[in-house]
């Protein structure tokens, strides 16, 4: 949520490329750290809590600080972020996975319930019985 509001600003406001690119670099490193921190402390970022997601291993724990790192590296940069996507969706695996989930050995994964707002979509939703 960060990464699309702090580095559009950049090169409105600095027409030298340089000075956009080292802003685009310092809150790249500002979103790496906040993913890291809050991911292998709480399990998710502000954005996840509000959409109902979180970050955890394969054992269903808090990924460690070691593996949130690894996990989150690709956020540095916004093209880092999208290549990491793009190959994790374009490989063999998990679609819903970065690529450096897969090393890391994460998941993102919803926290709603069944039934609680919406059923998920692998399964089918009940149908009421008509009256």
């Amino acid at each position: 949520m960060i990464s699309l509001v702090v580095p559009f600003p950049s090169y409105a406001v600095w027409p030298i490329p340089f000075f956009a690119g080292l802003f685009d670099l310092v809150s790249g490193v500002f979103l790496f750290l906040y993913a890291t921190f809050l991911e292998s402390t709480r399990g998710a970022t502000i954005g996840k809590q509000i959409m109902y997601l979180k970050v955890t291993t394969k054992e269903g724990n808090l990924p460690t600080l070691d593996k949130a790192l690894i996990r989150d590296i690709s956020k540095i940069h916004p093209l880092l972020w999208l290549i990491d996507t793009l190959i994790g969706m374009a490989t063999v695996g998990d679609t819903h996975q970065k690529y450096s989930d897969r090393f890391a050995g994460t998941a993102v994964v919803s926290t709603i319930t069944k039934g609680l707002i919406f059923p998920f979509p692998s399964q089918p939703s009940p149908i009421p019985p008509s009256t």
